[in-house]
C-alpha cells in the first residue's frame, strides 16, 4: 500500500503544473515517509517486546517443570533407542 501511494504521489509530482503544487506534493510524500517509518519502528518495537515476553514465559515454564521435561526427554530418547534395538546399551548407561 505504501509503495502504491508513493508511486501515485511521484506520478502526480511529475505532472504538477506549478512549482507550488510540486513543493506541496514533495512535502506530503516526505510526511508520508516519516509516518510510515514511525509506524514501522513502533511495530518492530512491539514485535520485539512480544517475542521477549513469550520467551520469558516459555523459559519460566521450562524452569518450573525442568525435572518433568528431562524425564520426558529421556523417555523419548529411550523409546527411540529401544525401537532401534539398543535397549541393553541404554540400560547399562543408566545404572
Amino acid at each position: 500500500m505504501y509503495e502504491a501511494t508513493t508511486k501515485n504521489g511521484r506520478s502526480l509530482h511529475e505532472r504538477a503544473q506549478t512549482s507550488h503544487d510540486r513543493q506541496h506534493l514533495e512535502n506530503l510524500l516526505a510526511e508520508l515517509k516519516d509516518s510510515w517509518d514511525t509506524i514501522g519502528g513502533k511495530s518492530m518495537e512491539r514485535y520485539d517486546k512480544v517475542n521477549r515476553d513469550t520467551f520469558k514465559f516459555l523459559l519460566s515454564v521450562v524452569k518450573k517443570y525442568a525435572a518433568r521435561v528431562n524425564i520426558q526427554i529421556f523417555l523419548v530418547c529411550f523409546s527411540q533407542t529401544t525401537q532401534a534395538g539398543g535397549s541393553a546399551a541404554v540400560l547399562r548407561s543408566i545404572h
